[in-house]
């Protein structure tokens, strides 16, 4: 049993996914206040493409 938790405890296998998993959702969530943040300099701009 003891054998069993240490190959559990040191397995890292599929570590690499959950640390890509939480830059993406950093970059996701700065994407997001970026565009919230731009939101009315944005659609005056694409107003002014219209005209």
């Amino acid at each position: 049993m003891t054998n069993l938790m240490t190959r559990f405890w040191n397995d890292d296998c599929g570590q690499d996914m959950a640390e890509y998993a939480v830059v993406l959702g950093g970059v996701v969530a700065m994407a997001i206040a970026v565009v919230a943040l731009l939101s009315g300099k944005i659609t005056t701009f694409i107003t002014g493409l219209s005209l």
